[in-house]
């Protein structure tokens, strides 16, 4: 694995995996590195200095969070935070592990999750948060290894090509609408794409949004609605991980956007 740069896994189990494990070098190779190149921490100080150089101009600034680096951005009530990771199985001047992970917030989450978050303190503003492999298609968890001067080129392209591109649509809400009715944008599932469209365009947009799901789904459409009925008239109804109909049904009764097609 000591030549490929941008290393893709199909599951974050197998991330978590090639996260901890060795990487099988060479004694050859790791003599010489060892005589030639920085430490692996000065090492990885100069892959974070020339992040902080690529993202300059995007306005991003270079900060820390408790101790790890992060690259970090703020567009009115957008947070656009990216955290880099030294993975623990680094070699010195050959294998330079490197993990990034993406979290967008919006401070005004509070005013649409307030209604149905079960918690009695403040909701929690995230939009989006994962491995920075999520946002390409397909989906992946990603370990770069920036151990060469080409490393570090890659790295710059797809931060260019596929980081930049994801990250400006937040700050486009015309252009995330239309990406996300087309199911377009990664990271986004059905429930956060009905928080968004209630966040930046109302209750009209999130009705019409809820109804397309109910249309080319009867199987949805009829658990949908057995979720209405239980956030209506029983006490379930605040948000429960991981039960996605269940939460779509809890938004939709919070935010009144059920009456135009449920029977």
């Amino acid at each position: 694995m000591i030549g490929v740069v941008q290393r893709r896994l199909g599951s974050l189990e197998k991330w978590e995996r090639a996260w901890l494990e060795p990487i099988a070098v060479p004694g050859l190779v790791r003599d010489i590195a060892a005589q030639s190149s920085p430490t692996v921490a000065d090492h990885f100080t100069s892959v974070v200095h020339f992040l902080s150089g690529l993202v300059h101009s995007s306005e991003f600034a270079l900060m820390r969070n408790g101790g790890l680096p992060l690259l970090d951005r703020r567009t009115g009530p957008i947070r656009e935070e990216i955290l880099i990771k030294l993975g623990p199985r680094a070699e010195r001047g050959s294998y330079l592990p490197v993990a990034f992970q993406l979290h967008v917030t919006h401070r005004d989450l509070v005013d649409i999750r307030d209604r149905y978050w079960p918690s009695v303190g403040r909701p929690p503003i995230t939009m989006v948060a994962g491995n920075i492999g999520q946002i390409q298609t397909p989906g992946t968890w990603d370990i770069w290894n920036l151990a060469s001067d080409q490393s570090l080129s890659e790295l710059a392209e797809f931060f260019e090509t596929e980081l930049f591109g994801y990250l400006d649509l937040f700050n486009n809400p015309h252009q995330m609408r239309s990406a996300l009715l087309d199911r377009e944008v990664p990271l986004f599932d059905h429930l956060s794409t009905l928080e968004y469209l209630l966040l930046e365009f109302g209750r009209t947009e999130a009705k019409a949004f809820l109804q397309s799901l109910v249309t080319e789904d009867s199987a949805f459409a009829e658990q949908f609605e057995r979720g209405v009925q239980a956030a209506r008239f029983t006490d379930r109804n605040a948000y429960q991980a991981g039960k996605s109909t269940h939460n779509l049904a809890v938004v939709a009764v919070a935010h009144d956007l059920t009456r135009r097609y449920l029977r």
